[in-house]
């Protein structure tokens, strides 16, 4: 062979030899992305897990099934009517116009 086909060899052996390289690079890049991806996706998990149960505990302690004292329906009536007293006045009394 002649010895410009050798160079041309070796330059294209040296150019395929690089290629190679940055292509294991990036597939190691990938590769930690998508373990990194991964972790977090199982975190978010575990957060969503960790959220209902918060959820359900403030709903719990939110909610309680028990009978009202009198004192408390009394308030609960007095709130009502007094909401029906501001909806029902706008059409009871007469607006003044200075």
């Amino acid at each position: 062979m002649k010895e410009n086909k050798l160079i041309e060899m070796k330059n294209k052996v040296e150019a395929l030899t690089r290629v190679v390289q940055q292509l294991i690079t990036e597939l190691q890049f990938t590769r930690e992305v998508a373990v990194g991806s991964l972790e977090t996706i199982k975190k978010c998990q575990d957060m969503k897990k960790r959220w209902k149960s918060l959820k359900r505990k403030l709903l719990r302690s939110l909610v309680k099934q028990r009978p009202l004292k009198p004192w408390e329906r009394l308030s609960n009536r007095i709130g009502y009517m007094g909401a029906g007293f501001v909806i029902a006045g706008q059409w009871t009394i007469e607006p003044i116009f200075l």
